[in-house]
């Protein structure tokens, strides 16, 4: 990967009293800052030259029937439900449900109907129950190193797709295996069978293995997600960088910087910058992990603004609420790497489902064969690179007029595939929204 784009020497340009600021508040202390919540610091606004017309048309559209998709997930987290899943169909939504509706639900499809079309599909599984099944073949499978990389329930409700690694990773993982008097990689329908799942299940081969992304340049407080950071633990960086996500904050007014887990872990600094270009600053402790979801966060101020653009000419886009994830819709990804590499956010990925993840390379921690549950598999629409190294933590958003979106944090690739942890979890793990929300 390229890391020798320079920062424009404007590029941290503040204040003097801002930098008096920055200097009188503890970076390590989340402070609630509502005056900030619709007054972000300076920036400037983008456009969308970066954006295919035919993207940003479906994009925009589909930001119109988005309230319609939310309303309808948030009511099919209730116990016993039988949501499977909500897809972008045409002009309007499509809600596949097994069995009768609650009466939770018939309320939420009567709220969505109000946003556009709702159709609603019978199911033959609900999600509850098909990712249960998920979590079991994806457990089975890391626990003896199989060549499973990822379990994914589809959002029809018919079942599951298990992917097992290219042909190519598995041989040379068995090549070792052998080598050190261990059994050759377990096959995907081995660990299915053993697991005694009983929906259907389709199998497919990935087109690379699928990879945590890991790995501008120079922001200052209020923190924008879209930047390069660092871990450091001790006076000693850690190796490695990622991209910074979505300034969010508790019902409390308290503030943090959402990223990726397998970028680092409690007790280590994050730092923002690169040490080739400028000194690095210290953004604050590394707060709280949920390593199964793949979400972490940083203690520490930030804003409701996302990078966008190059590291050279960057620009920064406001932030307000987040969306829950639909099958068909289109999202972007801005990961600091994508951005010296492109100059340019990666717009046209569009979902496909929930997909459980097995990263086969160690994370942070040393970690092999962790297992990332519910993260939402989106393919590049024409083909080429979803996603790179470096961009693991950064901001997955849609457009809402000449707004963002939140959707989720970045996690993995693999080729035209990206993977990315979705905002439901967010609340689920955190109760944590958007500084505009």
């Amino acid at each position: 990967m390229s890391t020798n784009d320079s920062p424009p020497a404007n590029r941290r340009a503040r204040s003097a009293v801002g930098a008096l600021a920055a200097l009188l508040i503890p970076l390590g202390l989340a402070l609630p800052s509502p005056a900030f919540a619709d007054d972000p610091k300076p920036h400037v606004t983008p456009n969308f030259d970066h954006v295919e017309p035919t993207v940003l048309d479906e994009m925009q559209a589909q930001a119109k029937l988005a309230p319609a998709s939310n309303v309808l997930s948030e009511a099919g987290l209730e116990k016993a439900s039988g949501f499977a899943g909500v897809a972008y169909r045409g002009a309007g939504i499509t809600l596949y449900y097994k069995g009768d509706l609650t009466p939770k639900m018939t309320e939420a499809l009567a709220s969505a109907r109000k946003f556009g079309s709702v159709t609603v599909v019978p199911a033959a599984h609900s999600f509850a129950e098909l990712q249960a099944a998920a979590n079991v073949i994806s457990a089975n499978g890391a626990s003896v190193s199989s060549e499973i990389q990822a379990v994914a329930v589809e959002p029809d409700g018919s079942g599951l797709t298990v992917q097992a690694a290219p042909a190519a990773t598995v041989a040379a993982r068995s090549r070792a295996r052998t080598a050190k008097g261990l059994p050759p990689v377990p096959q995907a329908r081995e660990v299915v069978a053993a697991s005694g799942v009983s929906y259907p299940v389709k199998y497919t081969l990935g087109e690379a293995p699928i990879e945590s992304m890991a790995s501008r340049y120079d922001d200052y407080a209020q923190w924008n997600g879209g930047s390069r950071w660092e871990t450091w633990r001790n006076g000693v960086s850690r190796g490695g960088y990622c991209t910074t996500g979505f300034g969010v904050r508790n019902a409390d007014g308290n503030r943090y910087i959402l990223t990726a887990a397998h970028c680092a872990s409690p007790g280590d600094s994050a730092k923002q910058g690169h040490p080739g270009h400028n000194s690095l600053e210290t953004m604050g402790p590394v707060y709280l992990e949920s390593r199964g979801s793949d979400l972490l966060i940083i203690r520490t101020e930030s804003s409701p603004l996302i990078f966008e653009g190059s590291t050279l000419n960057p620009t920064s886009r406001v932030v307000r609420g987040f969306n829950h994830w639909g099958a068909g819709r289109l999202v972007c990804q801005s990961g600091v790497t994508t951005a010296m590499e492109t100059s340019a956010a990666v717009c046209n990925l569009r979902q496909v489902r929930s997909t459980n993840i097995t990263f086969t390379k160690p994370d942070d921690q040393g970690n092999n064969n962790l297992v990332i549950q519910g993260t939402i598999e989106t393919n590049k629409v024409g083909g080429g690179v979803a996603v790179r190294g470096g961009d693991s933590g950064g901001p997955v958003y849609s457009y809402s007029g000449s707004e963002a979106r939140a959707e989720g944090i970045v996690s993995a690739g693999s080729g035209s595939d990206m993977f990315y942890q979705d905002w439901a979890d967010v609340t689920r793990v955190w109760k944590l929204t958007p500084i505009n929300n």
